[in-house]
């Protein structure tokens, strides 16, 4: 009888720990949910299916940003950033303007038109945004098939489109949508739907090369 009472004492510690271990567990995961306003995933693929995972969030936001805070227009489909000099420069795709920050995230000044020698640029659902080390402002104007290369003011000093060469294939669509460029001044720009690589432009705009196309490897299965 005795050793009945110590069992049932023993179950009874045990289930309260389990009891305790969910509770604590629970308070963890709302903790973190309350602190991550999204979920993460992770995808899974393997035999010619894919499926996405939970997992535990690899970053945690610091700082929210809305648009109608910083100058009274709430963003709309903000796609892209960009940092040069302390700034942060934000295209905000759908209202075709880029909001510049500084390092406090204080609104500098926000650029709504650009103008090309003297006619005003319409550049819609923009994809990507890049600023060199002198704050010159290149936009990957994708839907547009052009790169537009403008000063802080809005005015487009430059414009590269569709190159011609003999190592581009005909039917290849111009569609940039990121941007970077190396301490030598070229240019190197990733392209919607292109596999060659990235597109390389010299100072003056000029298509150069592709740059770091994947090598597929033959065999006789293949």
């Amino acid at each position: 009888m005795a050793a009945m009472s110590k069992f049932k004492k023993i179950l009874a510690c045990f289930l309260m720990l389990i009891l305790l271990s969910g509770i604590l567990v629970s308070s963890v995961q709302a903790t973190e949910k309350n602190n991550i306003p999204y979920d993460s995933y992770s995808q899974w693929r393997g035999q010619g299916t894919s499926r996405f995972v939970v997992q535990k969030a690899v970053y945690q936001p610091t700082v929210h940003l809305n648009g109608g805070q910083i100058d009274g227009k709430p963003f709309d489909s903000p796609t892209n950033m960009a940092t040069a000099k302390d700034k942060l420069y934000i295209l905000d795709s759908e209202n075709s303007r880029i909001v510049i920050l500084d390092q406090n995230f204080k609104l500098i000044q926000t650029i709504e038109t650009l103008t090309y020698q003297g006619e005003q640029v319409v550049c819609e659902k923009a994809e990507g945004i890049y600023v060199n080390s002198n704050e010159e402002i290149y936009i990957a104007d994708t839907e547009g098939e052009r790169i537009l290369i403008c000063n802080s003011d809005g005015n487009v000093e430059k414009i590269i489109t569709a190159p011609k060469s003999d190592i581009i294939p005909a039917d290849m669509s111009f569609q940039p949508i990121e941007m970077a460029e190396d301490e030598d001044g070229y240019l190197f720009v990733l392209c919607k739907g292109v596999y060659y690589g990235a597109m390389v432009f010299d100072k003056d705009g000029t298509f150069q090369s592709f740059f770091g196309a994947s090598r597929v490897e033959g065999s006789i299965m293949t």
